[in-house]
């Protein structure tokens, strides 16, 4: 199934991806739109702290963004620090690979220069699904040797046991058995560094999502859990899978009568929640996952437990 989605559904940057000679254990996919450069020792920080591990950065911006657009400005301000603080070792149109301490490297992504730019109506979506994409071709070549792909943001703070989190690779399937797990999907936390006022409005929009999941669980659906690209890993094979799938699947249904989140006809709603038959806009490739409850996910701050 890899192999079929990488010639037929995959983003083309894939194609790029040559003469890589470096082996690294751990990859993180990371989009970044009009960023401060603020977040860049973070995160090198990181990887330089975990050994051979890779960063996947796409810097992108919008089509419709003019060119002297102050987001623009962003971007090349944080492709040109992460190029001066690392090595350059390998480069092929629009990806570039620098070196870090440790074994570790960034794979940058050039989606905002011209004629690079990202679709308006894709944004985020088809920029993390770039990252994924490169993630897996890579995982394919071997280049990376763990198949599990962990999605972030670059407003996020990882703790340093972040990849201890797809090593319960099954989980009790509540029959006696044991089934395999295609993706983990974090708990996060929204923590504010700004102002009482901007801390408030922060924990309105957290109890609205946790409320959006609470309402999927009293329809008894079985994907009531968060749909946040910052805190997913997701295994190669079902990554695979589940977007050739969702390939096939056209958008014909009524979000306002399918989404509890805008749901007019509740019975009709509650219904095809309960059928399982979840609206690709709303889950795209986040299908069929285990849930481990047990591990927390924050924003701005990320903790996992030790205790397993």
């Amino acid at each position: 199934m890899s192999d079929k989605y990488l010639k037929h559904y995959a983003e083309p940057e894939i194609n790029s991806l040559k003469n890589i000679t470096a082996v690294y254990q751990h990859c993180i996919c990371i989009p970044a739109f009009d960023e401060s450069t603020v977040f860049i020792s973070r995160v090198i920080g990181f990887i330089e702290r975990h050994p051979a591990s890779l960063l996947i950065i796409v810097l992108n911006q919008p089509s419709d963004k003019s060119k002297s657009d102050c987001s623009t400005n962003n971007n090349l301000t944080c492709q040109q620090l992460l190029q001066n603080s690392g090595q350059s070792a390998w480069t092929n149109q629009n990806l570039q690979l620098v070196n870090y301490h440790n074994q570790s490297a960034v794979l940058i992504v050039d989606r905002f220069s011209e004629g690079l730019t990202i679709p308006a109506n894709q944004g985020v979506g088809l920029a993390r699904k770039i990252a994924a994409d490169l993630a897996l071709q890579l995982i394919s070549q071997k280049v990376i040797s763990c198949p599990w792909i962990y999605s972030t943001d670059a407003d996020v703070r990882l703790p340093d046991n972040y990849f201890a989190l797809h090593r319960q690779e099954k989980s009790p399937s509540g029959k006696g058995k044991t089934e395999s797990v295609a993706a983990f999907v974090a708990h996060y936390e929204h923590i504010s560094l700004g102002s009482n006022e901007i801390y408030q409005a922060t924990q309105v929009y957290q109890a609205r999502l946790n409320a959006y999941v609470d309402g999927l669980r009293y329809a008894d659906s079985a994907y009531a859990f968060h749909t946040l690209g910052s805190t997913l890993c997701v295994n190669e094979k079902h990554y695979a899978q589940a977007v050739f799938n969702n390939h096939c699947t056209n958008h014909n249904h009524d979000c306002t009568e399918t989404c509890v989140e805008y749901v007019k006809k509740k019975l009709e709603a509650k219904q095809s929640l309960r059928s399982t038959k979840v609206p690709s806009c709303r889950f795209w490739f986040f299908h069929v996952v285990t849930i481990n409850s047990k591990r927390t996910v924050s924003y701005t701050h990320l903790t996992l437990p030790t205790n397993r």
